[in-house]
């Protein structure tokens, strides 16, 4: 079985819009509260087969977790490592500029397998353990301070400033959005039928389960 393939499929799995109570709560939490008629809520309509989508393993565990989408200029994006990093370069060139609003999420059960979860337990221990290594800094650099030392070592200085803050705590930030992608979207086009780019074996376990 190979977990690497060359070329992703794309599969196809229909999805409906979410209703009720725990829905107004998904708009409250979106960042553009003011494009209420462009906001979404979407859920599966049917569960998806015991086969983890990245690798085409068969999966341990199932996560119910959300998916959240962004509108950015090349449309309706899963929100990623890739749709950050375009974020952030297009506001070093443009003065004002944001990351891309949320705009809708997809909730459902999806199938990880031992792989997923090493890496995803992994990038999120790098991405704490990033936050925590600056922490001591700030204190750090405040005791010298009250202590009257004038002079205070440079490198202390720049292993703060820019160093942790906010280069370390953006690598933190990204290293979570990655640990969270466990499963990759295409654009959305229609909301009843979204895309999953996914491996080969979980493209036929989705065939087979359809019959």
């Amino acid at each position: 079985m190979a977990n690497y393939p060359a070329e992703p499929a794309e599969v196809a799995v229909p999805a409906q819009p979410r209703y009720g109570m725990e829905t107004v709560g998904d708009m409250l939490r979106m960042s553009n509260s003011r494009e209420w008629r462009d906001l979404f809520s979407l859920e599966l309509q049917q569960p998806l087969p015991d086969i983890c989508s990245e690798h085409g393993l068969p999966a341990v565990d199932r996560w119910v977790k959300v998916i959240l989408f962004r509108r950015t200029p090349r449309g309706i994006e899963q929100q990623g490592l890739g749709v950050s990093l375009r974020g952030f370069g297009s506001g070093l060139v443009r003065t004002g500029h944001r990351i891309p609003p949320v705009v809708g999420d997809l909730h459902g059960e999806w199938p990880v397998c031992a792989k997923c979860i090493r890496r995803t337990t992994l990038l999120r221990w790098l991405a704490r353990t990033l936050i925590i290594i600056g922490l001591p800094l700030l204190p750090a650099l405040l005791i010298a301070l009250q202590l009257g030392v004038d002079h205070i070592h440079p490198a202390w200085v720049v292993a703060f400033f820019p160093g942790w803050f906010p280069v370390g705590l953006l690598v933190a930030m990204l290293t979570y959005q990655t640990a969270d992608q466990f499963i990759r979207f295409g654009p959305i086009v229609n909301a009843e039928s979204l895309t999953i780019r996914a491996h080969p074996d979980f493209a036929a376990a989705v065939a087979e389960q359809r019959g």
